[in-house]
């Protein structure tokens, strides 16, 4: 059966950052266009009126102090709550991460179809707590001093995305044109203005304020493995 996408073979992928490529060295069919690292984000003001202090850790937030005060990204529905999810499955194995998720469900708020959703909550008052991307909680927190970007155990797991030619399309000039352009020239930019998260080695600093460095990056598991990703979700019972 002919292969869905073009080989990339005479593309430079030198550009890329080594944590990109180890997900990409098998084959060139698909090319990184971008990463996107999640964390939570904290209402310091809803916190404190609940007598909470901010959280630090993932066990912290199994506290029953904050019960009702956290709310995520349904897995199901939103890449940005997969990416949590199998962000903690890749740093603490699949049996004790949903043995977490088992507890941290009794103090869940809601589980939002939206990635976005649970920092529109917290930017609102709503909940204290919630999941969602790096570049918007630090967006939001950027134009209201109530809230705060938190790194639970000073690491963050991610979202990787992808571009490739459909085969039989690279001969076609308009189709070749267009993706050079996106690859080597405008998808640069649009990581470093509004898509931080480093996938280029020479990538350059960040243009949005206050854009935190030194956490560490959580090594995901099975990034470009759908059958990996249906297995946890068939595994995800709590919305």
């Amino acid at each position: 059966m002919k292969d869905l996408f073009f080989d990339l073979k005479d593309y430079d992928f030198s550009i890329y950052d080594a944590s990109v490529t180890e997900y990409t060295k098998n084959h060139h069919k698909y090319a990184v266009n971008g990463k996107t690292d999640g964390t939570i984000v904290v209402n310091k003001k809803v916190l404190s009126q609940n007598g909470c202090d901010i959280p630090k850790t993932y066990e912290d937030l199994l506290k029953p102090e904050y019960k009702g005060l956290i709310t995520m990204p349904s897995p199901k529905s939103s890449g940005t709550g997969y990416a949590f999810y199998n962000g903690l499955v890749s740093s603490m194995g699949e049996e004790a991460a949903l043995k977490y998720f088992e507890a941290l469900d009794k103090n869940m708020k809601e589980y939002t179809t939206s990635g976005s959703a649970p920092i529109k909550a917290v930017n609102k008052g709503e909940v204290a707590i919630g999941v969602g991307l790096l570049w918007q909680c630090v967006d939001y927190a950027n134009k209201n001093s109530d809230l705060e970007v938190v790194f639970l155990n000073n690491e963050a797991s991610y979202n990787l995305f992808t571009m490739g030619i459909i085969s039989g399309k690279e001969t076609n000039e308009a189709v070749k044109n267009v993706f050079d352009y996106l690859y080597k020239e405008l998808n640069k930019v649009q990581c470093e203005k509004y898509n931080p998260d480093k996938i280029y080695v020479n990538q350059g600093s960040a243009g949005i304020s206050n854009y935190p460095e030194g956490f560490s990056e959580i090594v995901m598991k099975g990034v470009f493995d759908f059958n990996y990703k249906q297995n946890l979700l068939d595994k995800w019972t709590w919305s």
